[in-house]
């Protein structure tokens, strides 16, 4: 799982961090507005982009979004309308991690008559820790949205001294 702490960003963010915690309501849904509105097709494009066609784009890119927070969250396999018998909101571990070769080759069970062996997820990609396609887009967008998320704060705080709401 990849996860992203505020407390081992640099100071420059923490810092925005806790102002949008103190910020009022306002300021707060302006801030994540302008967020959502501008890296929201970046993050889907990005997502989009890695995919590698097929199935693969149709389990990783529905309910690929941001969503609003202090601080945001790149959400992305999150739809729940089936695709076949799969659903991506559960089954996209597969297709961004891939299977491993044990599991890919053969699986045995057995019957009410006898046992058999059968060929099982040879339709899902070889096994990558590191993750195919949402885990690299990530790594590339992160940096883009935490910085827009802090000039984006700075701004609306300038914004709102200005009008006097501060």
């Amino acid at each position: 799982m990849l996860s992203v702490k505020v407390g081992n960003a640099p100071a420059s963010l923490r810092a925005s961090v806790l102002a949008v915690k103190a910020a009022n309501s306002d300021i707060r849904r302006t801030i994540n507005q302008r967020m959502r509105a501008t890296m929201n097709p970046v993050w889907r494009q990005r997502v989009l982009a890695g995919a590698h066609g097929g199935m693969e784009a149709r389990m990783l890119t529905p309910g690929t979004r941001i969503a609003a927070g202090n601080p945001p969250a790149l959400v992305a396999a999150s739809g729940n309308r089936k695709i076949g018998r799969l659903t991506p909101n559960k089954h996209a571990a597969g297709w961004e991690f891939g299977a491993s070769d044990a599991v890919r080759r053969q699986s045995s069970g057995r019957g009410p008559n006898k046992t058999y062996s059968r060929h099982v997820m040879r339709h899902l990609p070889p096994r990558n820790r590191k993750g195919r396609v949402v885990y690299p887009a990530a790594a590339e967008v992160l940096p883009r949205v935490a910085s827009f998320w802090a000039q984006s704060a700075i701004k609306t705080f300038l914004d709102a001294v200005e009008e006097g709401q501060g």
